[in-house]
């Protein structure tokens, strides 16, 4: 049983990062430090860094908020 929930979990895993690369919002993930543990592409595209170069980076060090006035 525990072979068949490893198994299972593991194909939910997978099935869930395809899923998270492939859609059309930046996705990053971040563990309790702070620390970067998933970069889909759009998220590459949009802030110029790799994900092998943010993979336990710090969030503030990859992706910084920009917040604009009113225009």
């Amino acid at each position: 049983l525990r072979l068949q929930v490893e198994q299972r979990l593991a194909s939910t895993r997978t099935a869930a990062i395809t899923t998270l690369r492939r859609i059309a919002d930046a996705v990053i993930t971040i563990d309790t430090e702070g620390r970067v543990t998933f970069f889909n592409p759009v998220a590459e595209g949009l802030t110029g860094v790799g994900a092998d170069e943010a993979a336990g980076a710090r969030l503030e060090d990859v992706f910084r908020v920009v917040e604009r006035g009113p225009t």
